[in-house]
């Protein structure tokens, strides 16, 4: 009898038990490569991007669509004196260390039930951000939508529950904060999650619907960007807070604030994760060792016989080390697999 023989000879005692070990083992192996891969890919700056698209402070309506007591605060009302206007922007724009600002234009929409939703206006580029955040549905083309005229609804997820389906008709009537336009066109996709408003069309068709031709002037607007030099931002930044404090229905937010929060969101999660790869890691290693002792407690009358006849402890010791070897390799194996099919899908 060699070590190896003994070794298989050790393992096939009790056959269920050691395979049972392998395959969580190798499950074990694959869930760390699964963790491991979504919290390494976890970016901050992404998530704050998410939050504050452009530039390093955000100035955006606060306002509601469906509030009976205190009609002031929905978003018709909002627009018909919107505090977001070019007088303001100007105000900004004289502030010392500001470079840049960038808006995005809102529209509110009635249909014939009354029920008021929020529009949001896109250009090309912020159009492009938001389609790589993922989970899109239908035709999210920006040229094509454009052409036909169509919009797009905020949440995949959720356009279900709104009544609608891709490729119905939305119909309404489209204000602003002087001018109202009839709308009908079709539902061409979804982002996978908007930031605040309900629906989307592009700046091409808020132009062919006969709105202020030119954006980004002060008419219609639901959100500011405002870029600053990197040495003065911070004393921008509380002017511009300052000023924002004094308006109602206007929320102030910082990308260095926003990314703050991020990180530590990130934080958390790999923490929770690596936590929790720690914890099947513990029970993995006591599964595959309680394994090794069930096999040697059970053989424990042959192998001592097998130690009169000569078997030496380093013997012994060899066959427990090439059994567990033996079940990780295996367990390994099964990871592979998991891998390589993986990869074979991604290259499909």
């Amino acid at each position: 009898m060699s070590v190896s023989k003994m070794t298989r000879a050790n393992m096939a005692v009790n056959k269920k038990h050691t395979i049972s070990t392998m395959t969580i083992m190798g499950i074990s192996g694959i869930l760390f490569v699964v963790v491991a891969n979504f919290t390494g890919n976890m970016r901050p700056e992404t998530e704050a991007r998410r939050s504050v698209l452009f530039g390093d402070f955000q100035l955006e309506l606060d306002y509601s669509t469906s509030d009976e007591i205190y009609p002031e605060n929905n978003l018709d009302e909002i627009l018909k004196n919107n505090e977001l206007n070019q007088q303001l922007l100007d105000q900004i724009q004289k502030i010392d260390g500001v470079e840049q600002i960038r808006c995005e234009e809102i529209l509110c929409s009635k249909n014939e039930q009354g029920i008021m939703d929020s529009v949001a206006v896109l250009d090309r580029e912020e159009f492009e951000k938001e389609k790589k955040h993922g989970h899109l549905a239908g035709t999210v083309d920006y040229d094509k939508i454009s052409e036909e005229n169509g919009i797009l609804y905020s949440s995949s997820r959720f356009l279900e529950e709104t009544g609608f389906q891709l490729g119905d008709t939305f119909a309404g009537n489209l204000s602003g904060d002087r001018e109202t336009m009839a709308y009908t066109g079709k539902i061409m996709g979804a982002f996978g999650a908007f930031r605040q408003a309900d629906w989307i069309i592009t700046e091409d068709t808020y132009k062919n619907l006969g709105f202020q031709a030119e954006v980004n002037e002060g008419s219609n607007l639901g959100t500011v960007w405002i870029f600053c030099e990197k040495d003065k931002e911070e004393k921008a930044g509380k002017q511009i807070e300052a000023m924002a404090e004094t308006l109602s229905h206007v929320g102030f937010s910082t990308y260095k604030d926003e990314l703050i929060q991020a990180q530590q969101s990130v934080l958390l999660m790999k923490i929770l994760g690596y936590g929790l790869l720690l914890f099947v890691g513990v029970i993995t290693y006591l599964n595959m060792a309680n394994t090794i002792i069930m096999n040697i407690i059970t053989r424990k009358r042959e192998l001592g016989v097998m130690q009169a006849l000569g078997m030496t402890n380093r013997q012994l010791n060899q066959m427990l080390r090439n059994e567990g070897m033996v079940i990780l390799l295996i367990a390994m194996q099964l990871l592979f697999s998991f891998l390589l099919s993986r990869n074979v899908k991604k290259n499909r």
